[in-house]
């Protein structure tokens, strides 16, 4: 069912043909989208369920850059996988913790386009589904002035820290990934699947209700974070408590 859903709703609305080489697809995804979608999907023999291939965001990125996988034109990124507030998510508050240790203030240009393309993106997979507990998968780049690297062209889901031109640098990227779990917010009684989610939901305090909103909300805190007024450990906690 999801995989049908995506492949009906998701896959048309991006500017990919069928004879479509792997450079052309990595630059066609990196520059309109942040969903990181499948490059293959099978079914297996006698077992309701569908395997679904999806890319290292990092290798397509670079393949998207400088039509290499293996490159790294900016150097091997920090990572970390985000969920919003309430969903589990182990790397959310270290997540936090770094931004706020480096001080990190997104280029006005740059952090506007990416929350346009996150908000089309999570709209998109609320209204096709909805689907919910994704995880924004972040790449923290450090670049130093004589590193080089594509710091001009990266595309809509990355955003440069101020200062870039003048000395060294901090990019970060983002991707949506695991996108894939349908969620019923009203299920019908007869439906054990979606009700057993909605029970989950509202046992960890209606964590996939409105996910879209919540994982929108989060990324707009996260452009402010530097310029909360608050001391780093308290603002963490506050961005944490209410993203």
């Amino acid at each position: 069912q999801e995989f049908v859903a995506m492949e009906r709703h998701l896959m048309p609305r991006f500017r990919v043909v069928p004879t479509a080489t792997g450079i052309s697809l990595a630059k066609s995804l990196v520059g309109h989208s942040a969903l990181n979608l499948p490059v293959l999907a099978f079914g297996v023999l006698r077992r309701p369920k569908n395997w679904v291939v999806i890319p290292d965001v990092v290798a397509a990125r670079a393949l998207a850059w400088t039509g290499d996988a293996a490159a790294r034109p900016l150097g091997q990124p920090e990572v970390f996988d985000v969920k919003p507030f309430k969903a589990k998510s182990l790397q959310r508050k270290a997540f936090f913790r770094r931004l706020a240790d480096l001080d990190f203030v997104a280029q006005p240009g740059d952090w506007k386009q990416l929350l346009a393309v996150l908000g089309n993106d999570t709209s998109l997979l609320e209204r096709l589904g909805p689907f919910v507990d994704y995880s924004f998968l972040f790449e923290l780049y450090s670049v130093s002035p004589a590193g080089g690297g594509p710091t001009n062209a990266l595309g809509p889901t990355c955003v440069r820290s101020q200062g870039c031109n003048q000395g060294s640098c901090r990019v970060l990227c983002v991707n949506i990934i695991d996108y894939f779990m349908l969620y019923d917010e009203k299920p019908v009684w007869y439906d054990a699947k979606a009700v057993g989610k909605k029970l989950e939901s509202w046992f960890i305090g209606n964590k996939w209700d409105d996910y879209a909103a919540k994982a929108q909300l989060m990324m707009r805190c996260i452009g402010v974070l530097p310029r909360m007024g608050l001391e780093e450990g308290v603002a963490v906690e506050a961005l944490d408590s209410h993203s």
